[in-house]
């Protein structure tokens, strides 16, 4: 339609009053939610908002630097705005949220270290201590195989803390994170 597209100068664009963008839409959504100014509240509604119009990769099947670029831009805005959401929903013990918001996470980069520790934080805090340790496992081969790397001593003290069965001091450790 008429309006749709803009110029200004030498350079060519959509214009946004006429036409939607999701990957705008989703920066916008993740910089106002990750803002000190917005209330915790008004945060978790722009970023599950944000969270939902991830949908993977930004355009795969294209390998040139600026998008490139903008491809890992958006999966570490989305990484951003996912851990907020990990970390608010134990706050308020919303066990489900977070183990939901982990796994979304993980779909994104299975070697995020931090959303695995955090998967198995939420599982200790479900009372599934098998699954948490299996957690650990998982996240120790995933890490070793794809980066060659071990668990940071954060995460081993995690494992620590749950094979020890203290709930008290898993408490400790959501706070210290």
């Amino acid at each position: 339609g008429p309006g749709v597209i803009q110029t200004r100068g030498a350079k060519i664009g959509l214009n946004r009053e006429h036409v939607w963008v999701d990957a705008v839409d989703f920066v916008e959504k993740v910089q106002a939610g990750l803002s000190s100014f917005t209330h915790t509240e008004r945060k978790e509604a722009l970023l599950q908002e944000a969270a939902s119009l991830y949908r993977g990769d930004f355009a795969p099947e294209l390998f040139a630097f600026p998008i490139e670029d903008m491809r890992e831009y958006l999966k570490g805005r989305f990484r951003a705005a996912g851990l907020f959401l990990v970390r608010q929903s134990l706050i308020r013990r919303d066990l489900e949220a977070a183990y939901e918001a982990c796994y979304r996470v993980l779909r994104a980069d299975r070697t995020d270290e931090e959303a695995h520790r955090l998967l198995i934080l939420t599982l200790a805090l479900m009372g599934d201590r098998a699954g948490a340790l299996r957690q650990f496992h998982r996240m120790e081969q995933i890490l070793r195989d794809e980066l060659g790397v071990a668990p940071s001593p954060e995460s081993r003290h995690l494992k620590d803390l749950i094979e020890t069965g203290k709930p008290a001091d898993l408490d400790l450790f959501l706070k210290a994170g």
